[in-house]
């Protein structure tokens, strides 16, 4: 059919010498919001009814005016077809304005979007006219209801925007219960020492009437903390970046290297720095043990040996190197621990676990599991691997792997430390986790709070202190059930 096209600014329409009759419409297919609505052109054209959308220029539908039928207008400039009983609604018009050239500069100029209003208010009254419009069109043409079917009528203005509002609330709640449930602190945190901003607390350590903390932040410093008044009572300097930590029994040891190699004595009952003794060059001391004698200590993301180091003058009295595979990784340990017998070391990078006898420094056995931290309970020996979200229980006798324990993916084990109630593990999605030794499961998860990083963990007997290095803080948790 041959016409001529003539255009309303006002509406929106576009209009033809009698039977075509056009505009832009959004079909709402959900919600009495834009989500998921589809924006197209609604045409009446020689008494059909079509309406095409513009993502790939897609047919919705195309119909006989007469197979609609109960056109109605709702609220604002939304508007109602029904064919047999599928209801289709629109709002007629564009919702969505989009404010001009010169409105954009007033608005920049005062620093408010009051320049925009007039012209969303023309653009909200030409769609109601555009609704309007399209009632006085297709109510001649449109046929009657199936038998039997009652058409409801729209819903007016306010209850939609009741709806809208109670959808909004419910979102919020939702958001803000999940937000509780998974931000915010564990009720089972007694106390939380606050530390300087950027402090990085990493490795604790317990020594019997209180609590020391390396801090990897600006300062070279370790801090002791009161147990009973989780107060800070103590802070001390060190020659160089703190990193792990041991209780020998009456003295707390320190590594460090970074500018320089060598591990520090602290007294506790004096609270200073006893002794500082330097280690070969490369050393990169890092994490601690202790087996009743000597000192072992792991080297700092390098390969090389596991150190055997006298107390008396930090001299090293042995070097074990790990085995690897014909052409694979060199050995680069980085976790130790004594279970009263052995000293065990994991090397995440060759994917080992080697036992060593103390005495005579050699090489017992080996484990094939990759980890990055290592606890013994009394019993067992724990392996905690991030990279495959695992934590492995290890019986010391036979060498082998007896359970494993998996992680969620957001959620891999850290660190490790045994107590009387469990074995407790820090995870990277800001939670503490508590497993059962006897049955290998996990009993006790705790939420430290969104950011909190946490790292290094100790038991003083009834508590649980958890270092979180992202939070710049320590935190006392009630082991008990």
């Amino acid at each position: 059919m041959a016409a001529t096209t003539a255009s309303t600014a006002a509406t929106g329409v576009t209009m033809t010498t009698g039977e075509r009759y056009e505009s832009e419409a959004t079909q709402l297919r959900r919600l009495p919001i834009l989500w998921g609505a589809r924006s197209g052109i609604l045409q009446l054209d020689d008494d059909r009814l079509r309406f095409t959308a513009r993502s790939r220029n897609r047919t919705v539908f195309d119909l006989p005016l007469r197979d609609m039928h109960s056109a109605q207008r709702g609220a604002t400039s939304s508007l109602y077809l029904w064919h047999g009983r599928t209801r289709y609604r629109f709002v007629a018009g564009n919702p969505i304005y989009v404010p001009g050239p010169g409105e954009l500069a007033v608005e920049q100029a005062i620093g408010l979007p009051a320049a925009r209003i007039p012209g969303a208010l023309a653009r909200e009254r030409a769609n109601r006219d555009t609704a309007d419009r399209w009632i006085e069109l297709l109510q001649p043409g449109l046929g009657a209801p199936p038998p039997g079917l009652r058409v409801p009528r729209p819903w007016p203005r306010w209850a939609w925007l009741l709806t809208t509002l109670g959808a909004g609330l419910l979102v919020c709640a939702i958001i803000a219960a999940v937000t509780l449930a998974f931000a915010e602190p564990d009720r089972r945190i007694e106390a939380t020492v606050e530390l300087p901003n950027d402090s990085n607390p990493g490795s604790v350590v317990f020594d019997g009437t209180g609590l020391w903390v390396a801090l990897g932040g600006p300062g070279f410093t370790v801090v002791r903390i009161d147990p009973a008044s989780a107060r800070v009572t103590t802070t001390l300097s060190l020659p160089n970046a703190p990193a792990g930590l041991v209780h020998d029994g009456t003295s707390v040891w320190v590594a460090h290297s970074l500018p320089r190699d060598g591990l520090s004595r602290i007294d506790p009952v004096t609270a200073t720095v006893a002794a500082t003794f330097e280690l070969p060059e490369g050393s990169n001391p890092d994490a601690l043990a202790f087996d009743g004698t000597s000192l072992w200590t792991t080297r700092r993301s390098a390969p090389g040996p596991v150190l055997r180091i006298d107390r008396t003058d930090g001299s090293v009295t042995a070097r074990v190197t790990l085995p690897n595979a014909a052409g694979g990784p060199a050995p680069e340990p980085n976790a130790v621990v004594f279970d009263g017998a052995s000293i065990w070391v994991a090397d995440r990078r060759t994917e080992t676990v080697a036992k060593i006898n103390p005495v005579t420094a050699t090489l017992t056995t080996t484990v094939a599991f990759g980890a990055d931290a290592l606890a013994f309970d009394g019993t067992s020996l724990w392996a905690a691997s991030t990279y495959n979200r695992t934590v492995a229980r290890i019986d010391p006798a036979t060498a082998t792997v007896t359970a494993s324990i998996g992680f969620p993916a957001a959620g891999g084990p850290k660190r490790l430390v045994a107590d009387r109630t469990g074995v407790w593990v820090t995870r990277s999605d800001d939670k503490v986790s508590r497993i059962d030794p006897a049955t290998a499961t996990i009993t006790t998860t705790v939420s430290l709070g969104s950011n909190s990083t946490p790292i290094g963990l100790a038991s003083d007997g009834n508590h649980l202190w958890v270092a979180a290095y992202g939070a710049s803080r320590v935190m006392r948790l009630s082991a008990a059930d």
